[in-house]
């Protein structure tokens, strides 16, 4: 049995009453329209792309199933008398929105296809044109600012921290030529060689002596500590003046800074050292550990130990670099030790010993000897040396001047020859030694009597 629905004769729904016009735009349900079924407005899987707006439905297909029609049979989205007038809303077919986002109002239900929907505004467009006025805005006072800064302040370098915990400035668009100073001595005091060349306008043509491993001997012998540099003036490129303890020795200095592409350096970084006058060819020359092949070297400011190859003789203490000060290789005196003394002693004595054992009217390479008239015969086996006057316990060895690996002493020793002849008749004279030298280099001191 089929029953109409609802009822004939009943209100829909009951007991509602006089329903009041239907307002547009009210966001209430239009009366008696069916809401939208779930999944409304999203295109079924397998169906392939919306049907274009604006084109006829393909043959047997409608928009809307006949169950679920927009508006019952008879009813207008609008109430008679209600219609919108010309004008209100553009007369362009309207396209069918999405569902709709968010939460709806208790009751409401989204505009079904068909409905108009208010025409946008350019308020849009206003407001992206704001925005785009406003980060224009903020770009342009960072430009500026950033400039402004750097005019006005010293640039913000990256800050290099150290094993030791201790940080340096890298060379950088510095405010200051103060700053460049303070950088180069701090790189010097932590032994970065390669950061304090930065600094250089240019740099030295050999850099033997410019490494890390040297500025780590000099600063184990005399550390670079104390670095005070009095600030410059904004914009003065020197010379700046800077004091800093090499070791217990307390160093002053003025530094020559110029700008390189707008960048403060220093016109030197390391110092030019002539010396010519030292004779590393003999006695073999080391500073920092490092040999000497050249005269002329470039250092960085510091204390450099001075070694050579045998503990037989010194340098003495060292090198000690001023900067913008002109090294004086008069600091570079070679020398011979104590122990290159009592060497050179020991071989004397060891070397006349010897002498005195050869049963010779002259010893071979012994420098001394007696003559005896050419017709008498000394036989070898009578024939004997000895020292009657003079030793070697007081000779003061010294240095050769322009080749400091030969050393030479002065003393006196009186010698006493006595032998038989083969007649049996006894002979007897005197000879003298005041002079020696020896190669002090080797490791093994071989005395000559002079």
């Amino acid at each position: 049995m089929s029953q109409q629905f609802p009822p004939q004769g009943e209100q829909y729904p009951p007991n509602a009453g006089p329903q009041p016009p239907y307002q547009p735009g009210s966001g209430q349900p239009v009366p008696g329209a069916v809401p939208p079924a779930p999944g409304w407005g999203q295109v079924p899987p397998g169906a392939g792309q919306p049907y274009p707006p604006g084109q006829p439905y393909p043959p047997g297909q409608q928009p809307y199933p006949a169950a679920q029609q927009p508006y019952p049979t008879g009813q207008q989205p609008y109430p008679p008398g209600q219609q919108p007038s010309a004008g209100q809303y553009p007369q362009a077919p309207w396209q069918p929105v999405g569902p709709p986002t968010g939460h709806l109002p208790p009751g409401a239900y989204p505009p079904g296809p068909g409905a108009p929907v208010p025409p946008k505004k350019g308020g849009s467009r206003t407001l992206i044109w704001i925005g785009a006025g406003v980060v224009l805005l903020i770009v342009l006072g960072l430009v500026f600012g950033s400039g402004l800064l750097n005019r006005i302040a010293p640039a913000s370098n990256p800050v290099r921290t150290t094993s030791s915990g201790a940080t340096v400035t890298p060379p950088g668009p510095a405010g200051l030529a103060s700053d460049t100073v303070r950088g180069y001595l701090e790189a010097l005091a932590l032994g970065n060689a390669e950061q304090a060349l930065e600094y250089a306008a240019e740099r030295p043509s050999d850099s033997t002596f410019l490494t890390a491993e040297v500025l780590a001997a000099t600063n184990a012998a005399a550390p670079i500590t104390a670095v005070d540099v009095t600030p410059s003036l904004p914009g003065a490129a020197g010379p700046v003046t800077a004091s800093f303890m090499v070791g217990s020795t307390s160093v002053t200095a003025a530094f020559r800074v110029t700008k390189v592409d707008g960048v403060f350096k220093l016109v030197e970084v390391a110092q030019e050292v002539d010396l010519s006058r030292v004779a590393f060819d003999s006695l073999p020359l080391r500073l920092a550990g490092v040999a000497v092949t050249s005269p002329t070297l470039y250092l960085f400011p510091g204390f450099y130990p001075a070694t050579t190859s045998t503990s037989y003789a010194t340098y003495g203490k060292g090198l000690l670099i001023r900067p913008q000060l002109d090294a004086s290789a008069s600091a570079l005196k070679p020398s011979v030790t104590s122990a290159g003394i009592k060497a050179v002693r020991a071989a004397a004595k060891k070397k006349l010993s010897a002498c005195l054992k050869v049963n010779s009217l002259a010893p071979k390479g012994c420098r001394f000897g007696i003559r005896i008239p050419s017709s008498t015969t000394i036989r070898k086996s009578t024939i004997s040396w000895k020292v009657i006057s003079g030793s070697f316990d007081k000779i003061k060895p010294r240095m050769v001047s322009g080749d400091p690996a030969l050393i030479t002493a002065t003393f006196s020793i009186r010698l006493r020859f006595d032998g038989r002849d083969t007649v049996g008749r006894s002979w007897f004279g005197y000879a003298n030694l005041h002079t020696l030298s020896t190669d002090i280099s080797r490791s093994t001191l071989q005395v000559t009597f002079d």
